[in-house]
């Protein structure tokens, strides 16, 4: 049951990512429920896409120092599970905020 909330939790989470301002909260809480989800069931690769997410909703709030953050765990959880195309394009994107300041 708990890897079901967990897949459960990323496809919610998957739809929340292109809600308008009126819904960050409720992306952001559902999001939190991911991560809980996937810690807890050991699923790095969605952990990694989870921060990911978390790290594109923090750009769309304009918190830069959280998107750098989460980049940096997803970046982590992606190599800690040898997932490396998630891997390269979370660097990418982390390249690309740093290089745009």
């Amino acid at each position: 049951m708990k890897v079901q909330q967990g897949f459960i939790a990323t496809h919610i989470r998957e739809i929340l990512r292109w809600t308008d301002d009126g819904h960050l909260r409720e992306s952001r809480n559902r999001i939190d429920k991911a991560l809980a989800g996937d810690k807890r069931n050991d699923t790095m690769c969605l952990l990694g896409c989870d921060y990911e997410l978390l790290a594109e909703l923090s750009m769309h709030k304009g918190d830069r120092r959280d998107v750098q953050e989460n980049l940096e765990k997803a970046i982590t959880s992606f190599r800690n599970c040898g997932a490396q195309g998630h891997l390269k394009g979370a660097e990418r994107k982390l390249t690309a905020m740093n290089e745009s300041r």
